[in-house]
């Protein structure tokens, strides 16, 4: 091979040196290519897959990472020349993310006193005045106050007199902090909550903008008044260097609670009603109409506000644009603290607070490769001394575009502050030891059912199921209906595999479609003759099909509906691009999978429908079990499954995908807390769903776990899975799947290749080299014992005896090596039939071996009275046979049909049942396989009768049944003497060094016949054996390796070809076995190169030995 061009990512190296991507003609040898010495290492961080939101090109980012051009030379000097594309799949990583938190400004130590009114803000109705100000409220107090964030009052400025009022936790603000003016007061703030405290903050500035149109002062307003009321005050906001005075109040000595009336406030507000007292910063200014109401308790310094600031930084690991961040949320900012920005507005990003959460949000319109760093500071105000705020967490996502779709990577940093608000150092425990943890994985795995793929199918005018309808898949048409008739040139034939019936062959001059029958007429490069005519009447379609349509178009003469063309109104049609005939009186040409086709104008009928396929795959279990050393421990764990190729799925135990994240398979915490056990172990079934063509591949399985403070212990352990590895299972045997990986069950038995020949019955007896024969003289390797195959089956892949066929029906085929155990599968399809005015029989078909029946299949009468029952095939086992299931339905049922005609008949045996028959111990080793069909009772076969047929017939044998089994891995050659072997107790394995626990008996000897002893006694040195001593002699080595089919098959062609001569001879005493070496199948020292080759002689195994 040469590599003649390179593109795209990565390099290429050969024997680890780098191949110049700008050369040519790098010369490459199919050895180095198996030696693995010709490696493609792709770019650290890069990525290149198909998907429609890459590029177009190669390389980076692109839909494909590299292509790698090369020209094969075969052994004759021939060129062919080939492309290589590999796509690198996306690996999104961690981000890196760091977080800083530093205090910028406020003192603890200088805090002012605390006013705590009705027991202060910790209590029900009370609340806490500083510094002038209300600081807190507590549970059922309310405050009104004036809000005009854009300065429209009279001192152009913004005023806010209820921000950093701090409310009860779990209390919306918005509930007990209202502005004047709002919906809630309106111009009017009357209290209308009996239950509530209401505290009105009032000084010359306040009021609202009302009417959109003019600042309005205060109007009077009422408080709650009456037996059972909260108490409602007047805090004056107080101006700096303003002195407030309240006069002209009356005091309602009837009330019984906020009985003041008329109250007047020099500048800021006439006439409020129901007031109970009025208060600033310093105390009351108008003392509380029932001293028993209001409590006023001058407290000790009080908490203050802190500013801090944190810095954050975080950026991707592929700086390409591939990866980008995701929003970064803050974790740990106090409720009631104001975030922004330290500076100016980083571009693409917003803060928001989010259900109490801070969120830094990236605009979606933002690209993405805009959002890969993060470098700012924000700025946290308004924090109380007491609120007990000492860290923050930043957290975020890295993400980026896989094969899989988008993935992402989390990361978090935090910071934190001491008590005397510097950095944290080391966050360790001291001097405590930490517990010791140790985990242990443990992976097995077995092999499930293969699912069979299942094309991409096209089916036009409802496919194949339909009597005029036909199905194509990659471009060939595969079935079709009853009523269909497919024309097509004898050269092409080979590439189709529909039934005779259904096939025409082109004429040399014209070629007229059937009348009533769907006619497609397949067009091939070459055709010779001048047309192809269609029906030009009746409503049956006629088309034009070619398998590849993209380099031909079509011409249409004309499209003219009605004048006899009502149907199939193209005519003239002519394929340009290649040379075919024209075509008349069609409705219109296909082309392949339907794509491009072109229709007559008027058609209606037509219809063309993509099924999608389906992949076949293989079912692989991964047995996981992960053990910790401390069970005590309050353990996370992380299961994940590194290295499954692309396109193998992974599901859980419940059959539920798992997720994938970071290259890898991994379980949820969810899926893994419903797997812990008792002894702090998790255990769980991995199922696996490799596609077909997937070669071997190791996987990783890795556990990690941790507990409270510490950090992740990990073990992993590798496995190979071959998908293909159980194709030795006995066919169609999948055991026990809840127990496949136990290691007591015992294993399923292996089993041979088939040992019948056409048991499809598509070859007929009477083939030659230049015809594929027909079903006049039989079948291929099966020979007719009674009646014959009726005409009907021609070319179907299965036989049968037929409703109407006269007498019975056998075939027959010799085998032999067969054993107890063996499994006859064959595929079973049956068809009922009844008629109202008469009975009719059933069919039967006995499955019979050396003379002796093994199973019989009969189907169920029907009479008149039982015309309407669901009809059932039974399948009974004979002779100690067992069968794989009892009764089988019908393919489809006929009432009042006579006859049965070629298109009753399927076209495949897809909807066929297969039948499993397991033979007994003591059957027959060799004999006839007979299948014999009859009907039911005596009289006139002719009368109707049920159908059964049959395909897929197979005789499997298995293969370790044999219980003297040879391990060739412990077999030694040795040599004896005469006068040795006269001497010699042959009783006694360790006399010879053939050792073997699999074919030793309990007593660890061997079992000879005197013949064979015999055999071997008349040898006489090295000298040749007498020729009539060789068979008997071969027998001896066979019964000494236990196997008369695989030992020494070459032993006489050896013999004549070299004139050699080969013995046996006693083994070296360090090779005896103990019992105990036996049964633990110890592996003995290797023999010497002598005894390889006096091995290699006498078995022809060549170097594979």
């Amino acid at each position: 091979m040469s590599i003649t061009g390179l593109e795209g990512g990565g390099h290429l190296e050969l024997n680890g040196v780098p191949i110049d991507a700008t050369a040519t003609g790098t010369p490459v040898t199919k050895e180095q290519v198996e030696n693995g010495q010709l490696v493609f290492h792709p770019a650290k961080n890069e990525s290149g897959f198909n998907h429609e939101s890459l590029g177009s090109g190669v390389g980076n980012g692109q839909q494909d990472y590299a292509k790698i051009n090369y020209q094969l030379i075969d052994s004759e000097g021939q060129f062919s020349k080939g492309e290589l594309t590999i796509d690198i799949d996306a690996v999104v990583d961690e981000p890196f993310v760091e977080v800083t938190l530093t205090k910028v400004g406020g003192d603890e130590s200088s805090g002012s006193p605390i006013t705590k009114v009705n027991g202060g803000s910790g209590e029900h109705g009370g609340f806490d005045i500083q510094d002038g100000k209300i600081v807190a409220i507590g549970e059922g107090v309310r405050v009104w106050g004036t809000v005009d964030a854009d300065g429209k009052n009279p001192t152009k400025q913004p005023i806010d007199q209820l921000s950093g009022i701090k409310v009860p936790d779990g209390v919306n603000p918005s509930d007990v902090l209202l502005a004047y003016g709002n919906s809630n007061g309106g111009t009017n703030a009357n209290s209308n909550a009996k239950d509530l405290t209401d505290i009105f903050i009032l000084n010359e500035n306040s009021g609202f903008y009302k009417d959109n149109n003019h600042w309005a002062k205060m109007d009077a307003f009422t408080g709650d008044r009456g037996q059972g009321n909260k108490p409602d005050y007047v805090f004056i906001d107080a101006t700096p260097g303003t002195e407030y005075q309240v006069t002209g109040w009356t005091n309602n000595v009837n009330g019984q609670i906020n009985t003041y009336e008329n109250v007047n406030i020099t500048n800021v507000v006439k006439g409020p009603n129901h007031i109970e007292a009025v208060l600033d910063g310093a105390g009351l200014i108008l003392g509380p109409s029932n001293k028993d109401l209001t409590k006023i308790e001058k407290g000790g310094v009080g908490s203050v506000s802190i500013e801090y600031e944190v810095g954050i930084k975080a950026h991707v690991t592929d700086q390409d644009g591939s990866e980008w961040l995701g929003d970064l949320t803050l974790e740990g900012i106090p409720a009631g603290a104001t975030v922004t920005f330290a500076g100016e507005l980083p571009t693409g990003l917003t803060l928001e607070q989010v259900n109490g959460q801070w969120i830094l949000k990236w605009d979606p319109e933002l690209a993405n490769d805009a959002k890969q760093a993060v470098d700012l500071t924000l700025k946290v105000a308004d924090v109380s001394s007491d609120a007990g705020f000492s860290g923050v967490t930043v957290h975020v996502n890295a993400n980026e575009l896989t094969s899989q779709g988008i993935s992402s990577h989390a990361a978090f940093a935090s910071d934190s502050l001491s008590d005397d608000g510097t950095n944290n150092g080391d966050d360790s425990t001291g001097d405590v030891e930490p517990p010791t943890l140790d985990i242990n994985v443990e992976v097995g795995v077995d092999y499930g059912q293969a699912v069979a793929s299942v094309p991409q199918v096209t089916k036009v005018n409802g496919g194949s199921d339909a009597a005029n309808g036909f199905d194509v898949v990659d471009g060939k048409i595969v079935a079709v209906g009853s009523n269909v008739i497919v024309w097509m040139d004898n050269s092409i034939k080979v590439d189709y595999q529909i039934p005779e019936q259904y096939i025409r062959s082109y004429d040399k001059n014209v070629n007229h479609g059937i009348k009533e029958k769907t006619n497609i007429f397949i067009f091939n490069e070459g055709l010779s003759f001048n047309k192809v005519q269609g029906n030009n009447s009746g409503k049956t379609s006629d088309y034009i099909f070619i398998e590849d349509g993209a380099k031909y178009s079509v011409n249409i003469g004309k499209d003219v509906p009605g004048k006899g063309q009502q149907h199939n109104s193209l005519n003239n049609v002519k394929i340009e691009g290649g040379t075919f005939p024209e075509a008349h009186s069609i409705k219109g040409v296909i082309f392949g999978n339907g794509q491009n086709s072109v229709l007559s104008k008027n058609d209606t009928y037509t219809t063309i429908d993509q099924i999608e396929g389906a992949k076949g795959y293989q079912e692989v279990d991964v047995d996981i079990k992960v053990t910790p050393s401390n069970n005590e421990l309050d353990l996370t764990w992380e299961l994940s499954l590194i290295g499954l190729p692309l396109g193998v799925l992974a599901f859980d135990f419940s059959g539920n995908p798992l997720s994938f994240k970071d290259g890898s398979y991994v379980l949820t915490e969810a899926q893994i807390e419903s797997l812990q056990n008792a002894d702090g172990s998790i255990a769980t079934r991995i199922k696996l769903h490799a596609p077909e063509g997937t070669e071997k591949f190791e996987i990783q399985v890795q556990a990690k776990t941790q507990f409270e403070n510490s950090e992740w212990i990990t073990d992993e352990e590798s496995i190979e899975v071959m998908p293909d590895g159980n194709d030795s299972q006995v066919p169609g045997s999948e055991g026990d799947a809840d127990n496949a990986s136990d290691p007591e069950q015992t294993p399923a038995p292996a089993f041979s290749d088939n040992l019948l020949v056409n048991g499809s019955f598509t070859e007929f007896a009477n083939a030659n080299s230049g015809w594929g024969g027909n079903i006049n003289q039989g079948y291929s390797a099966w020979k007719t014992l009674e009646g014959q195959a009726s005409w009907s089956l021609n070319e179907l892949p299965f036989t049968g005896r037929l409703q109407g066929d006269q007498g019975a029906y056998a075939i027959a085929q010799q085998v032999e090596g067969v054993k107890g155990g063996s499994v006859l599968s064959l595929s079973v399809g049956w068809i009922n039939h009844t008629l109202t005015w008469a009975n009719t029989k059933s069919a039967q078909l006995e499955i019979v071996l050396g003379g002796k029946v093994y199973a019989v299949i009969r189907t169920t009468s029907e009479s008149q009275e039982a015309v309407g029952h669901e009809p059932l095939a039974t399948i009974i086992g004979q002779s100690g046979a067992t069968v794989d299931q009892a009764t089988l339905s019908p393919l489809a049922s006929f009432n009042d049909q006579w006859h049965m005609s070629p298109a009753d008949l399927p076209n495949n045996t897809t909807h066929f049942t297969e039948l499993k028959i397991t033979l007994p111990d003591g059957v027959s080793d060799k004999g006839d396989l007979v299948l014999r069909w009859t009907s039911e009772g005596e009289g006139n076969n002719s009368q109707v009768v049920d159908t059964i047929l049959v395909s897929d017939v197979a005789l499997f044998v298995p293969v370790n049944s044999e219980p003297m089994m040879l391990s060739m891995a412990h077999a030694r050659v040795v040599e004896v003497d005469n006068e040795e072997l006269e001497n010699t107790d042959l009783e006694s394995s360790s006399d010879f060094g053939f050792y073997s626990s699999s074919w030793m008996d309990d007593a660890g000897s061997v079992e000879m016949s005197d013949q064979a002893i015999g055999s071997l006694s008349t040898r006489d040195g090295n000298t040749e054996a007498p020729s009539q001593a060789k068979a008997t002699e071969s027998l001896a080595f066979d019964e000494l390796l236990g196997s008369e089919d695989q030992v020494l098959p070459n032993l006489e062609a050896d013999r004549a070809q070299n004139g050699t001569e080969t013995v046996v001879k006693p083994a070296l005493g360090s090779l005896e076995p103990s019992k105990g070496d036996i049964d633990n199948k110890a592996d003995f020292t290797s023999p010497s190169s002598e005894e390889i080759k006096t091995a290699k002689d006498l078995f022809d195994f060549g170097d594979g030995l």
